[in-house]
């Protein structure tokens, strides 16, 4: 059988040896012998033992002398027990075992090229404690001067780490004596100042991250949207919050409220919502007045007071055109409501002519005031529950002096103010 450092031997290696009517235990041999291994000596055909004979050289001394009938005969192998050295490149294929064990220090002198090694020759498992330089494949170009990656025997991945904490650890300097969660040591990232992850994506596109389980793939997700440059947070497969370019807060989408609400809890079953403002702003509210023209007020006749001029409106929700003159706020809620009206025509000293001014919700008084004098002013005010929808509240005036009267013609002679009540 070949085997590296061996080659097969030939029949010229094979020596004979015989000796008869010989009483001597010295003997010369033909060929110089290597050892005792080499020789096969027989006495009348009986093989001896290794430790019945010697060998020096070509002088083979047997333990006992042999007598005159014995028969000594010698073969000699020439190869056996020595190493020969094999002629450069007359080491084949078929002379090596696939199963050979080469020790890493025999290849260390070797000079090999990569023509000299059949493609998938070598696996993972056959270089061991050696280091590769200059290494270079399709997918891998290693320049490295120091150690770079490492693989423990966890299978944990180091990166500028030699030692990882997690299933892959990424370093850039050691941030001192510290261990990650085992909750969160799948990906490490370190620096001993600041540590930091990048995301790049398209400028109409979106970077995200998806949190999944065994039901979905991404139930929660963090998302930037690179379209509108928004932030946006998903639970439950469902956008919750959102912020907007300019910081704006959005729930359940990029719904960012009306100006002067507030974010309300709808308590623990329920996503808050955008309301108006309690405790901080008494919205919506107005205030309106007659502009200093004369509003004539027919004899016993209720007649609706022409409040023409806004002085403010926080919400838009007093309408003064002609005809309605009427606020209607758009926030359920108590609102308080005054209102003042002064006659300007004189009604005399007459005891029974009066002048009246009332303020009713949808066409029905909630409160009013009468007053008889010469001039009559009147003020009025009331606490009302509005709907915060239909609901819409008026003023209206009432005269009996027996012919048309004229309110005052002075600005700020009639007015009418409302708001909503903190609760």
């Amino acid at each position: 059988m070949s085997y590296i450092g061996r080659v097969t031997n030939k029949s010229s290696d094979i020596r004979v040896f015989d000796v008869t009517s010989s009483t001597s235990a010295t003997h010369t041999l033909t060929w110089t012998a290597p050892n005792e291994q080499s020789l096969i000596v027989t006495i009348n055909g009986i093989k001896q033992h290794e430790d019945a004979y010697s060998v020096s050289g070509t002088t083979l001394t047997l333990t006992d002398a042999l007598v005159a009938t014995d028969k000594l005969e010698v073969i000699g192998i020439n190869d056996l027990g020595t190493t020969l050295t094999p002629a450069q490149n007359s080491i084949t294929n078929d002379m090596v075992s696939s199963t050979a064990a080469i020790a890493q220090s025999k290849l260390a002198t070797l000079a090999i090229t990569d023509s000299e090694v059949a493609d998938n020759a070598l696996s993972g498992n056959k270089i061991d404690g050696g280091t590769i330089s200059d290494f270079a494949s399709t997918g891998i170009d290693d320049n490295a001067d120091a150690v770079a990656i490492t693989i423990d025997s966890s299978e944990n991945v180091g990166i500028g780490e030699t030692t990882p904490l997690g299933k892959v650890h990424i370093q850039s300097a050691s941030s001192g004596t510290i261990a990650p969660s085992g909750n969160a040591d799948e990906l490490v990232i370190e620096g001993s100042g600041h540590a930091g992850i990048s995301l790049y994506s398209g400028t109409t596109s979106t970077g995200l991250i998806n949190f999944g389980d065994d039901g979905h793939d991404s139930p929660g997700q963090i998302i930037y949207d690179h379209n509108d440059n928004s932030f946006q947070f998903v639970t439950n497969t469902g956008e919750r919050f959102r912020f907007a370019s300019s910081g704006q807060l959005g729930v359940a989408g990029a719904n960012y409220g009306t100006s002067g609400q507030v974010l309300t809890s709808s308590g623990a079953s329920s996503a808050p919502s955008w309301a108006a403002a309690a405790g901080g702003v008494n919205t919506p509210a107005f205030g309106a007045y007659e502009n200093g023209t004369a509003q004539s007020i027919a004899n016993t006749t209720t007649t609706l007071m022409q409040f023409s001029t806004v002085a403010f409106d926080t919400d838009s929700c007093f309408d003064n055109t002609a005809t309605n003159y009427k606020f209607t706020p758009d926030v359920a809620g108590k609102y308080f409501f005054y209102a003042k009206m002064t006659y300007g025509d004189s009604f005399g000293t007459n005891q029974d002519k009066v002048g009246s001014l009332e303020i009713r919700k949808n066409g029905t008084g909630i409160t009013w005031q009468q007053t008889m004098s010469v001039y009559p002013c009147n003020q009025c005010s009331g606490i009302v529950e509005m709907n915060g929808s239909s609901d819409y509240v008026q003023c209206y005036t009432w005269q009996n002096y027996g012919s048309n009267r004229a309110l005052y013609s002075i600005a700020m002679g009639q007015v009418f103010y409302g708001f909503r009540i903190i609760e």
